[in-house]
């Protein structure tokens, strides 16, 4: 009875609060979470947990911390319809996946994360209830005019990096990037993963910018935007001449080796016939030597005192 209500007990907590950041048995697996379907809370920062998809068996979570670990993607969140925050900050994510079925999230925490691209945050746009954000500490806000790319895309925003967000940000976010819409089709491409090796986040920011400008694109403009897309293709040409660079001393080191190979495979054959040589050499040898002492029994007799007087 007693293993019964224990048992009944795990299955029915709702919360559940382990802060790693000064425990030495610091948590580096979620295990066992299926036996407590019913939790709506889970704070498990500061540990060392690399894999949260476990986090799946929780249909009921509303808020999840994560906090300062050592997670590399977002996995798990699928399901979990009705989470309301993630806390995800200070980990090693450099991908946002699309998390369009969490219709009830309001908070998400990705902080000093590996988040490059501004691509990442266009991933962000499903979530109709997203009042509050933080992106802090990734490589993507030391991008000019980042906030203001966020802030146009993510409509619903309130709060950016713990700053409210003001209508007069939203009144020149909107000014700046509003006819991106009317040129989606160059900035989708652009964004394609073909394209997305050849192109730096900065050299993006910059092409998106121009097409972006909400007073049009004036002869300046298209001045820069081929400028810029020159670059682009100055930087493909770079990394096809380096691949190339890299393909020639392949086939140098490569036809380097078939040369030693062939010196080697010479080298065996000449010691070969060397031993072969040696070999007749010792067989005749050892033929004259028997000889010789052949012939020394025939000119002298055991059985006779006076040497055979044959010449």
């Amino acid at each position: 009875m007693r293993h019964h209500d224990a048992d009944s007990s795990i299955s029915g907590m709702t919360s559940l609060k382990v802060e790693g950041s000064r425990r030495r048995d610091k948590i580096r697996q979620l295990e066992n979470l299926s036996m407590v379907p019913s939790l709506t809370e889970l704070h498990l920062g500061g540990h060392v947990i690399e894999d949260m998809s476990p986090v799946s068996y929780l249909s009921r979570l509303q808020e999840l911390v994560l906090s300062k670990n050592r997670i590399l993607r977002i996995e798990g969140l699928d399901l979990l319809h009705n989470l309301r925050s993630v806390d995800l900050s200070h980990n090693a994510i450099k991908h946002i996946p699309k998390l369009a079925k969490l219709r009830q999230l309001h908070t998400l925490k990705l902080a000093h994360n590996k988040v490059e691209s501004l691509a990442e945050i266009l991933n962000l746009r499903q979530l109709p209830n997203l009042s509050a954000l933080t992106l802090q500490g990734n490589p993507v806000t030391e991008q000019l005019h980042t906030r203001s790319y966020t802030i146009y895309h993510l409509r619903v925003l309130d709060h950016l990096d713990g700053a409210a967000v003001e209508m007069e940000e939203r009144k020149v976010a909107e000014d700046r990037f509003r006819r991106g819409a009317e040129r989606a089709p160059l900035l989708s491409l652009l964004q394609a993963p073909a394209h997305a090796p050849a192109i730096s986040p900065t050299l993006f920011l910059r092409v998106t910018l121009l097409l972006s400008d909400a007073r049009g694109v004036d002869a300046d403009d298209v001045d820069a935007l081929e400028q810029a897309l020159r670059e682009c293709e100055g930087e493909k040409k770079a990394a096809l001449l380096a691949a190339e660079d890299k393909a020639n001393t392949i086939a140098d080191l490569s036809s380097t080796i078939a040369g030693l190979q062939n010196q080697v495979a010479s080298l065996q054959s000449a010691v070969g016939q060397r031993e072969t040589e040696l070999q007749a050499m010792e067989l005749m040898l050892q033929r004259k030597t028997k000889e010789g002492l052949d012939k020394e029994r025939l000119i002298y007799r055991p059985d006779s005192s006076t040497l055979d007087p044959r010449p």
